[in-house]
């Protein structure tokens, strides 16, 4: 069976090598984390033997084979300042943040010299891949280049996804992106995720894709197509996600889950870091809030509990802090202001992982089964440490309430206890247990989706329904006045058989004066 597995692999890399397709992938996002799923799924592909564009503000600094950059450079209007003031910031206010960077990256990307001239240089690609994040207008590059329009999405599902896949919402267990809740939502939890829902519902449909409608007209009305027509031809939604650690969510034939792409396989660490983690004989605790958020941020009072318990520990811990120096610094704690974080992780002596609960991150520590403890700070990251913690592999601490006695408290419950551990490498076992790594897959299903002309067969048929229909409205409204005209009817009835009995016994009303 293992040699049939190995053999279907190399047909299906042959073939790539013998039919190479030129494909263009879009992450304009200024965020480093976006772009690392993004670059994964293109170089997945370029290692396919596929030739391919990468629009991006990131180039790379080491050239790969069939890969090629095209910059966007970007100026200070994209600058994000300190994340932690974003911590309490409402999920209705998020969208509006996000909608307004939609319309301006939308704009940017598309009035961009650097894209203006590869437009004009690149007459045909076979498909086009975009990231799934606000701004809808860039998926008209399908329609200039009449080729099947591929998503990515750097979350799990959402309405972003579900509006191209058609893919049912269920507000009942599956929490939104920027709501804090886990699957298992109470009463009020459960109406609070139906009304955010219902909100982002009308606030998509009302406003924000009215604005990249526009955008969508003024660049690419040449094609004749509208950007609903275009959303409707979606051939394949890629999502971050993997069943084995996030919620179950309804999914529809085109949606492709490829949680895990961005994990390579770990490389040498560099000496100093490596020497430090060799010597850690009690473990070792990583620190780290990401590449969007700086250590360096935290306030004073926050970062010097951080301080005092990491000096009362006998493990040594390695914290990605973006300043050359952190007064007070003890001496069990190593800082640098960048760390290859997926390679430290796989050191053996690393037994815990500090995290803000970045999917990416998250990712990496249940490969390499080493618990979490999570302080989630925006978006979908405090249902990833939600999640973590239902699964028993980590622990949530809330921003606002962080001091010396919680984070002591935390690290003691994570570090002490082995079911933390034992569930960590349980899970990691689950999680890497498929019949194709997410690299095959995603070089699969984006070779299938151009082989087949688009793969329209894979769309659900409730791109054809409107929304009355689509949610049944129609067929709610025809029952309920079915049942209306029944006891209606009903009612006469009765009216006429008591007046007839009446009639029957001479029963007359009597007159009032």
């Amino acid at each position: 069976m293992k040699g049939l597995y190995l053999t279907a692999v190399l047909l299906a890399l042959m073939m790539s090598y013998a039919n190479p397709y030129k494909i263009l992938g879009v992450f304009p996002v200024s965020f480093k984390s976006h772009w690392v799923i993004g670059h994964s799924i293109m170089k997945s592909l370029a290692n396919a033997g596929h030739e391919v564009y990468m629009i991006s503000p990131f180039p790379l600094k080491k050239p790969i084979p069939n890969y090629n950059d095209v910059n966007l450079v970007y100026d200070n209007e994209l600058e994000l300042g300190n994340m932690f003031v974003r911590e309490d910031y409402p999920p209705q206010k998020h969208m509006s943040l996000l909608s307004n960077l939609g319309e301006f990256l939308s704009n940017f990307t598309l009035s961009h010299p650097n894209i203006k001239a590869l437009l004009k240089r690149e007459k045909h690609f076979d498909a086009i891949i975009v990231e799934v994040f606000f701004f809808e207008a860039l998926y008209g590059l399908a329609a200039h280049y009449n080729c099947p329009l591929i998503g990515s999405s750097t979350f799990s599902t959402s309405k972003w996804t579900n509006d191209l896949t058609k893919a049912p919402m269920e507000y009942a267990y599956v929490p939104h992106n920027f709501v804090k809740f886990s699957e298992n939502m109470n009463f009020w939890q459960r109406t609070y995720n139906m009304l955010i829902c219902q909100y982002e519902n009308l606030f998509m449909e009302l406003y924000h894709y009215e604005r990249q409608e526009r955008v969508f007209d003024y660049h690419f009305g040449h094609t004749g197509k509208s950007l609903k027509a275009v959303m409707k031809s979606t051939s394949l939604v890629f999502i971050y996600h993997h069943f084995s650690v996030l919620s179950i969510r309804p999914t529809v034939a085109n949606m492709i889950e490829i949680g895990g792409l961005h994990v390579d396989e770990p490389k040498e660490l560099p000496q100093d870091i490596k020497g430090f983690l060799d010597s850690a004989h009690d473990g070792a605790i990583l620190f780290s809030f990401g590449s969007m958020i700086q250590g360096s941020d935290l306030p004073v009072e926050k970062r010097n509990a951080f301080i005092k318990v990491f000096s009362q520990l006998k493990e040594k811990v390695i914290w990605k802090f973006e300043n050359e120096t952190l007064i007070d610094k003890p001496d069990n704690v190593m800082t640098s202001s960048w760390i290859p974080q997926r390679d430290i992780l796989a050191h053996p002596n690393v037994k815990l992982f500090i995290t803000h609960g970045g999917l990416l991150g998250t990712t990496e520590a249940i490969i390499e089964g080493v618990p979490v403890i999570g302080v989630p700070i925006y978006s979908d990251q405090k249902m990833n440490m939600l999640q973590a913690q239902q699964m028993g592999i980590g622990t949530v601490m809330e921003y606002k309430d962080l001091n010396e006695d919680l984070i002591l408290k935390n690290i003691n419950e994570v570090l002490r206890k082995f079911e933390y551990q034992n569930n960590a490498q349980k899970i990691s076992k689950i999680f890497k247990d498929r019949p194709m790594t997410p690299q095959q897959s995603t070089v699969y299903w984006v070779e299938y989706a151009i082989r087949n002309q688009g793969a329209s067969h894979l769309r659900s048929a409730a791109h054809k329904l409107n929304y009355f229909q689509l949610h049944l409205i129609d067929s709610y409204l025809f029952v309920l006045a079915m049942i209306g005209l029944i006891v209606y009817g009903f009612y006469k009835a009765v009216q006429r058989v008591l007046r007839g009995l009446m009639n029957t016994f001479g029963v007359r009303k009597v007159k009032s004066d």
